[in-house]
C-alpha cells in the first residue's frame, strides 16, 4: 500500500509521512511495476489485487508471461462465466439497466463468448 518510490501512470502521487520510521512514503498508485519486475525476474505468473489511490478504487492485476490475447481472452471468458454462474446458479442474467420499473435485458454469459476479428475504433 505504501512505496519508497512514487511509481506508475502519471498521476500526481500522494505522499504521507511515516513517523515512526521518520519517512516519506508514497500511496499505491499501481501495481504494474513490481509485478512486471517479478515477471522479468522469472516468475510466470503473478496478481495483485488491492487498493489504488488515484482515486480510491479497487483492481485485479495480473501479468502472464508467454501468453497472448488469445489466452487472455479465454482467462478473461473463464473467469466472467464462473463468477456468474457462481452468483446467480446461471449463465443468463437479467440486467435493469433503466431502474426495476422498466424491462430487463438479458445478458448470456454462456461460453464460448463471440469473438470479434477486427478492432472497432
Amino acid at each position: 500500500m505504501m512505496n519508497l518510490i512514487a511509481g506508475g501512470v502519471a498521476a500526481r502521487p500522494f505522499v504521507i509521512r511515516h513517523n515512526e520510521l521518520t519517512m516519506r512514503l508514497y500511496m499505491h498508485i499501481a501495481p504494474e511495476l513490481y509485478l512486471k519486475e517479478l515477471v522479468v525476474g522469472g516468475l510466470d505468473r503473478v496478481y495483485e489485487i488491492g487498493k489504488q489511490f488515484r482515486p480510491e478504487f479497487s483492481t485485479c492485476e495480473f501479468y502472464m508471461a508467454f501468453a497472448d490475447y488469445n489466452d487472455l481472452m479465454e482467462l478473461t471468458e473463464k473467469m466472467l462465466s464462473g463468477m456468474v454462474k457462481e452468483l446467480t446458479g446461471v449463465y443468463k442474467i437479467k440486467y435493469h439497466a433503466n431502474g426495476l420499473d422498466n424491462d430487463p435485458i438479458e445478458i448470456d454469459f454462456t461460453p464460448p463468448f463471440r469473438r470479434r476479428r477486427k478492432w472497432l475504433i
